[in-house]
């Protein structure tokens, strides 16, 4: 999921110059640039869980057992939440509402390391960028890249190859 929202980064920070220039223009709102990010690119598709009792979400009834898919786009865009959705606005007071890492007993274990790996990527990256703004090429001004900067540190130097976590999953959740 770090791949995918470094790479939707760049995509969004391309698609939003705007947004671009603050962040050049301001490197510290980087903070705020990663949760934005996350919710805007939504690295995963989608999430899918089992109904463990009847309930009704919205006026529609689920049943225990039916299957229950969540769009993490749908949620992360959705404008009952988040004013102008859509956009990448990277001073949103509450980006961090997203639901890319989930919610309750299902909350990604990983979701610190992955923030700080991109928050460490977008602090490379903005300073990068800030140090070769002027440079230009037939396209225009320069934008942000996944390979113009060097990569962040590995969280541990003794860590060799990925780590692998094991263990049983539930197959269901409250709702």
């Amino acid at each position: 999921t770090t791949r995918n929202t470094m790479s939707g980064s760049v995509y969004g920070l391309n698609t939003f110059p705007d947004q671009y220039d603050k962040l050049i223009a301001h490197p510290g709102l980087v903070p705020k640039l990663v949760p934005e990010i996350i919710r805007w690119q939504t690295p995963l598709s989608y999430m899918r869980r089992t109904a463990t009792r009847d309930c009704e979400i919205r006026d529609k009834k689920i049943l225990e057992g039916d299957q229950i898919l969540m769009w993490y786009v749908s949620a992360n865009r959705d404008e009952d939440v988040f004013e102008n959705a859509n956009v990448i606005d990277i001073e949103r007071h509450n980006a961090d509402r997203h639901l890319s890492f989930g919610y309750g007993i299902h909350f990604c274990m990983g979701s610190r390391l992955a923030e700080l790996r991109f928050g460490c990527c977008g602090k490379r990256s903005s300073s990068a960028s800030s140090a070769s703004r002027s440079k230009t090429s037939r396209n225009g001004p320069s934008r942000p890249s996944c390979t113009a900067t060097p990569a962040c540190p590995s969280p541990s130097p003794a860590a060799k190859g990925p780590v692998v976590a094991i263990g049983r999953s539930r197959a269901s959740t409250d709702i």
